[in-house]
């Protein structure tokens, strides 16, 4: 067993481990674009906002409909389109339509921060994020414990 899995233990299993994200990868993206009616942009604008989000029981948060309070680095419009590289103006009307859904929430110093309703209506990405995570691990556990005994 590796003591770290460094990048280039993984680039020497590329092989096998790049078809198994591939679909994994192409599973999830395709789970996001029609929680986000086709704009992935708006998905990494909500998953930047949401960095600042620290929470002890995300299983809960995300899954549970356990309490959504916890401590929040709000964001602002314009420290997101930093971060994203994506224009102030587009940031704007993505935090909009987001705000529309009631899956952020705007302060009185204009700072955003996701609500509970958020995780409720994209539980279906998240749990392809669960699938996305398992496959990989899988790969991963697979490769650290060895390949199948050829005679099984």
């Amino acid at each position: 067993m590796p003591a770290r899995v460094t990048n280039d233990w993984v680039l020497s299993r590329l092989d096998r481990f790049y078809p198994i994200h591939r679909l994994a990868f192409a599973r999830l993206l395709n789970v996001l674009r029609r929680d986000f009616d086709g704009d992935l942009d708006a998905m990494l604008v909500l998953l930047t906002l949401s960095l600042g989000t620290q929470r002890a029981n995300w299983r809960g948060a995300l899954l549970e409909g356990a309490d959504s309070s916890a401590p929040t680095r709000l964001t602002n419009t314009a420290s997101i389109a930093e971060a994203t590289g994506i224009p102030r103006e587009s940031v704007r009307r993505k935090l909009q339509w987001m705000e529309s859904k009631g899956w952020i929430v705007r302060d009185e110093n204009n700072q955003w921060a996701p609500t509970a309703r958020a995780a409720e209506d994209l539980r279906d990405g998240t749990m392809e994020t669960v699938n996305f995570i398992r496959a990989i691990g899988a790969a991963v556990i697979a490769e650290i414990d060895g390949p199948d005994d050829p005679g099984a």
